[in-house]
């Protein structure tokens, strides 16, 4: 990270080898670099590399010359795409050559150097208006985007410095480029900007505010959806744009997933009734067999609803090469359906998003022959202007799962934390309810302490954290965050569960016992309850006097009592009354539970 004047600035990586410093000229006091930096090991040892820091310049960019060679790189790379037969491939050639006949060579007379330049660019551009993107190739819609996973090679504080680099690398770029458009989704990123680097935090929301940032994707963070609960994927849509709109004054109506491995078939209904109207994933393209038939499509999930799907066919971190941009066309399979596709550019995780060069290149591949026109814009202004435009009524109907025939392995590794992810699902529930019926009977609903407990939980089912796919440090700092969760849960479970239940009339033969049912249905299961004191000369009996079952287990001090076929409301609670003295039916002989063994009047095991 490099610092100007203490103020974030700029990350520094092998994609953005420069910084770009505006105004520099014509400081009236000392500027202050400073950088921050770290080593960092490859994945694969190569010890014939040494990286070394050994020299930093400041550079006068001579603006003419710059474009200059960014117009040519352009136009070289664009012949590339082209058949060496066609016209336009052989005009092009033309251009470029004449271009550089045109410059004056001598380095001992710049003015006379960049004299020159100027005449062979303008000559260049001029000629470049006979070659325009024919059109049938359609329209790309450019937009900026750093993936950054929430964990995976790495841990949740690195992610937080991470999204410190990229963004104001983002933001630094900004600065000399008006038309840059980025998209960045995930709320959870954004929380860790304005808790650690509050002055990009800031400039952030100004670039919202001008249009020129978008925050795109609805959920808290892009989530696995095979092994997250239903309740959780709900939570997922709503905490995300709750936290756009507090920020930012405005929703997502986008589900930004381009990486998760898979997609359940509840997920249309959840996205729907979450104001959710477009779906957007490449993941599934990376299937080892089946390759999925559409680029757009109806998604239908088990209950009916549907939600327009869109599965852009190459990755989500592009390249501006024009050999990218023609290829992410040409692998469109309903280009009838579809004439304007996003295409989302820039380094990822933690690669500091796009670069000067992306850039230069998108400027120059708005009306490129054999380019599609590419127009620089936001994934939500994209989405807008195809919600907008398509044709419903033509899309084809996908009715099931979006399966992913490759990372198979994750759906079964790293049980431990699949566990937790699920029993803190059941907690929260179960707590909030508690809660909810304590707000009922007066007691403060404590959600500024339950928020982030669901966003600890969400930003754990974050795709490569919950299958599986991480290295062992993100678990480690997983089964601690699910501890936390779990403990102060339990804390503010026990605590409303004494507010609501102590305005129970729970005046009786004995010593009340209040059973409480957090499920929609009614409950006839066993319930386990430990034993205090004697295990002996006692029954349990309902408000009509009824017998409850019951069977004393174990052995010692782990004693239980089972009670069999409570009768429990849906939704509500029943007391029961441990009641001295036996009575008919309150305990049956017929079978002994021992630490051991199982023993009746015909077998002993």
């Amino acid at each position: 990270m490099v610092y100007l004047n203490g103020t974030p600035w700029q990350g520094l990586s092998e994609n953005h080898t420069s910084v770009p410093l505006k105004n520099c000229g014509h400081l009236e006091k000392p500027l202050n670099i400073l950088i921050e930096a770290y080593t960092e090991f490859p994945r694969e040892p190569q010890p014939q590399y040494h990286g070394k820091f050994s020299v930093a310049e400041i550079r006068c960019v001579d603006q003419v010359l710059h474009d200059f060679c960014f117009d040519i790189q352009a136009g070289l790379e664009t012949a590339k795409v082209l058949d060496p037969n066609s016209r336009q491939y052989q005009t092009l050639l033309d251009l470029l050559l004449e271009a550089m006949k045109i410059i004056h060579p001598l380095p001992d007379d710049p003015d006379q150097l960049r004299r020159s330049v100027a005449r062979a660019m303008a000559g260049y551009r001029k000629g470049l208006e006979s070659l325009p993107s024919e059109p049938g190739l359609g329209k790309l819609t450019l937009t900026g985007h750093s993936h950054i996973d929430t964990a995976w090679l790495w841990d949740l504080v690195e992610t937080q410095r991470k999204c410190g680099r990229t963004f104001s690398t983002v933001l630094s770029l900004m600065e000399f480029y008006p038309e840059y458009r980025f998209s960045q989704s995930q709320p959870q990123l954004y929380q860790y900007t304005k808790q650690h680097y509050p002055e990009i935090y800031a400039k952030i929301k100004q670039r919202v505010r001008e249009g020129r940032w978008d925050p795109a994707g609805a959920p808290w963070v892009e989530m696995d959806s095979n092994i997250s609960g239903g309740e959780a994927l709900v939570r997922q849509m709503l905490y995300g744009n709750l936290f756009y709109e507090q920020e930012f004054g405005r929703r997502s109506n986008v589900c930004w997933l381009p990486d998760a491995f898979g997609y359940n078939w509840n997920l249309p209904q959840i996205l729907k009734k979450s104001g959710i109207d477009l779906f957007v994933t490449t993941k599934i393209s990376w299937s080892e067999i089946t390759q999925f038939p559409y680029s757009i499509f109806n998604w239908e999930g088990a209950d009916g609803s549907r939600i327009i799907g869109l599965m852009p066919p190459l990755n989500y971190n592009g390249s501006m090469l024009p050999r990218d941009l023609r290829d992410h066309w040409d692998r469109i399979r309903q280009k009838n359906l579809l004439d304007d596709l996003v295409y989302s550019f820039g380094y990822g995780d933690g690669g500091g998003g796009p670069t000067i060069e992306m850039l230069e290149i998108g400027k120059r591949m708005s009306n490129m022959t054999g380019i599609p026109r590419c127009e620089f814009g936001t994934v939500s202004e994209y989405a807008d202007r195809l919600l907008s435009s398509v044709d419903r009524s033509r899309l084809p109907v996908w009715n099931g799962e979006l399966y992913l025939e490759l990372h198979r392995g994750c759906q079964t590794s790293q049980a431990r934390t699949k566990w937790n992810n699920r029993k803190s699902e059941v907690l929260l529930r179960d707590m909030e309810i508690f809660c909810s019926l304590a707000f009922i009977h007066g007691k403060k609903y404590p959600n500024e302490r339950i928020v982030p407990l669901w966003h600890t939980v969400l930003t754990n089912q974050f795709h490569d954290i919950l299958p599986g796919s991480s290295v062992q440090e993100v678990y480690t700092e997983a089964d601690e965050n699910y501890l936390k969760v779990k403990r102060e849960a339990e804390s503010l479970l026990l605590d409303a569960g004494q507010a609501w239940i102590g305005k129970i009339d729970t005046r009786g033969p004995g010593d009340p016992l209040v059973l409480a049912n957090t499920l929609g249905w009614e409950r006839n299961d066993s319930v386990s309850i430990p034993l205090k004191g004697s295990a002996q000369d006692f029954h349990f009996e309902d408000q009509n006097g009824c017998v409850i079952d019951h069977q004393v287990v174990g052995e010692g001090k782990g004693k239980s009592v089972l009670l069999s076929g409570a009768g429990i409301p849906s939704m509500g609670y029943k007391t029961l009354w441990k009641i001295k003295g036996k009575k008919a039916g309150s305990d049956s002989p017929a079978i002994k539970v021992s630490k051991n063994g199982l023993e009746n009047r015909f077998f002993r095991l």
